[in-house]
């Protein structure tokens, strides 16, 4: 398993465009989104799982990153 990060400020825009001018103000909540990306932080972390920071890169180079993590977990 590998998970996928992103900083927090990410998910924020995101979430804020998906809501549009007119949207509730509790969807994109800095302070719950961030506590989000802590909680995933600590999963990977308990669970072992190698994770790709995926923050401002294209898909391509997030795909790479995790090919060559796949690679190297079936080479050890």
């Amino acid at each position: 398993m590998i998970g996928l990060h992103l900083e927090p400020d990410q998910p924020l825009i995101h979430r804020q465009r998906q809501l549009g001018a007119d949207g509730p103000l509790a969807y994109p909540d800095p302070i719950a989104i961030l506590e989000e990306v802590e909680a995933a932080k600590r999963v990977f972390k308990q669970g072992g799982f190698s994770a790709v920071d995926v923050t401002h890169k294209p898909i391509e180079t997030s795909a790479d990153e995790i090919i060559r993590l796949i690679t190297r977990q079936l080479q050890e």
